[in-house]
């Protein structure tokens, strides 16, 4: 689509504004909205996930811990952060069993389905053995980046159905934030749902506040649809706004900061979120 554009001197800007595909292209998600939903036992209303804050710096016991507080006080699964690396196959392995058991813990403790999101970013030589350590031990669903990683790596995956899969923004925004050069958001995001993607990451400010980011109009139109995502700052006021801007309560919302620094604690404070969610429910 792009070809040799980018390095043809003589033009100053580029943006791929538009894109239609066939309506089969590529697998599509193996989950969407309705799998996601059962995954993780939410029938209804956005679902509530805290990524993993901060992602370097912390020890496996601290990371387990804070996963087990907010998944008790209400919010429906944790993730790894984009940010997290492991150094081999064993590092990576030691963490993902020390999280499924917060994950476990806390399915005991609520008698609530809950789930874990695990990270696969990294070298292509080590994808495979990571994958399989996430489908051996009963990861609930992982995050990749195609920006980074490759659409086919997002495609190859989807296409075996194993678990959900989040297409993190890692890198992609670069090509959709710069005025001059790039690819605008609904574009990128309808090839992420194309090549298999169960989440999307939306841009920063889609939801923000009163029209902000309302003109990145939602692109999904798949029968079987990847769920938005929407992330940065959000708090519970910013619920009405949020619906508003998706159109439904099919999404996500990826929160840290308003539970990491509340004054009644994270746990204390993953329940009165939650508490919100339900709260705005229809009846």
């Amino acid at each position: 689509m792009v070809g040799e554009i980018p390095r043809l001197g003589f033009l100053t800007r580029f943006q791929l504004s538009g894109l239609d595909l066939p309506a089969d292209f590529g697998p599509g998600p193996g989950f969407g909205v309705a799998g996601i939903r059962r995954q993780f036992g939410c029938e209804r209303g956005p679902l509530l996930c805290r990524s993993m804050r901060p992602a370097v710096g912390l020890d496996i016991p601290t990371m387990a811990g804070l996963n087990r507080a907010v998944l008790e006080g209400g919010f429906h699964l944790v993730k790894d952060d984009e940010l997290q690396v492991f150094a081999d196959e064993a590092a990576f392995r030691a963490h993902v069993q020390a999280m499924l058991a917060a994950r476990d813990a806390a399915r005991a403790s609520t008698g609530q389905r809950k789930g874990y999101l695990a990270n696969l970013i990294c070298e292509p030589d080590e994808l495979q053995a990571r994958w399989e350590i996430a489908c051996t031990l009963g990861v609930d669903a992982v995050l990749v980046a195609p920006g980074i990683q490759g659409l086919g790596t997002l495609a190859t995956l989807a296409r075996q159905k194993r678990m959900p899969i989040l297409a993190h923004n890692t890198f992609s925004d670069l090509l959709t934030r710069h005025p001059d050069w790039g690819i605008a958001h609904p574009v990128l995001s309808g090839l992420y749902e194309s090549f298999g993607a169960d989440w999307i990451v939306t841009s920063g400010e889609y939801g923000a506040s009163d029209g902000v980011g309302m003109d990145d109009a939602w692109p999904f139109g798949r029968p079987q649809r990847a769920m938005p995502i929407l992330q940065g700052g959000k708090s519970p006021e910013g619920l009405p706004t949020f619906r508003a801007a998706i159109g439904s309560d099919d999404y996500m919302l990826i929160v840290a900061s308003w539970v990491d620094g509340h004054a009644d604690g994270l746990g204390n404070a993953a329940g009165i979120f939650r508490a919100a969610v339900d709260a705005q429910l229809p009846a």
